[in-house]
């Protein structure tokens, strides 16, 4: 991919995303009172990074016990 194609793809990548979070305000403002804002995206943000933690662990945790096993025993079973 040559450079020019590469900035524009970043661009369009980046455009789009930017377009998706304006797109939250609108809906907040109309459902979650301005007192409570402030709490509601403290939560949002703590239960997302909370499941973002523990499901990257429970997959570290499966991935790493069971991919190390079945390399063992696909690797010495000859």
């Amino acid at each position: 991919m040559t450079p020019g194609a590469k900035s524009m793809k970043n661009t369009a990548c980046y455009t789009c995303r930017w377009l998706g979070f304006a797109g939250w305000f609108p809906l907040i403002n109309d459902n979650v009172p301005g007192e409570t804002r402030g709490r509601f995206f403290g939560r949002l943000r703590t239960t997302w990074q909370s499941a973002l933690i523990i499901s990257t662990a429970l997959l570290g945790w499966f991935f790493g016990d069971y991919g190390a096993s079945r390399r063992r025993s696909a690797w010495h079973s000859s």
